[in-house]
């Protein structure tokens, strides 16, 4: 069955995040293994495709939601696509608690879970423009990194969103 021009239109406007130029530093952070990752070196500026979201352990309103979605994309994504997840929330989300919620989210090996110093944390979050004056009503964003490109979900995209972006950043 052949596919209508409508619902080529429909797929493609969903397969759109916007474009954004952000002035990141290369946040030293610490993954759920106890790893260090730098956010420039070894995300967004390496070849290939990152997809970065910003929740905490403790959220009960979008984070698990987020983390559902980015779980369907670990499932789905290519295996040279790069996932992480970054706390909002650094003075509790220490890499033992998120190692936990990692193994609870069935991660794969390529998904970090990532929190730092809380300064280096803060400032990134104000970077990305994740804002918040209580915890619980942060924004919800989603950082696709590819091709020199950075691109931004201000909401809860649906997983084959964002794996429709991935594979446009992953051809260029």
């Amino acid at each position: 069955m052949a596919v209508s021009g409508a619902a080529q239109a429909v797929a493609q406007s969903l397969c759109v995040a916007t474009p954004v130029s952000l002035k990141l530093r290369d946040t030293a952070l610490v993954d759920h293994r106890g790893r260090r990752v730098k956010l420039l070196s070894d995300l967004i500026d390496r070849p290939g495709v990152s997809v970065i979201s910003f929740v905490y352990t403790g959220c009960q309103s979008y984070c698990p939601p987020a983390s559902l979605i980015m779980q369907m994309v670990d499932g789905k994504a290519a295996p040279d696509v790069r996932l992480a997840s970054v706390t909002i929330d650094p003075l509790t989300d220490q890499p033992d608690v998120l190692a936990v919620r990692a193994r609870e989210m069935g991660a794969s090996e390529r998904w970090a879970w990532l929190t730092g110093e809380p300064s280096e944390v803060f400032d990134l979050l104000d970077r990305v423009g994740v804002s918040f004056g209580r915890i619980e009503d942060h924004d919800v964003v989603f950082l696709i990194a590819g091709g020199g490109r950075l691109l931004r979900f201000r909401s809860l995209p649906d997983p084959d969103q964002i794996l429709c972006v991935v594979r446009k950043l992953a051809a260029r």
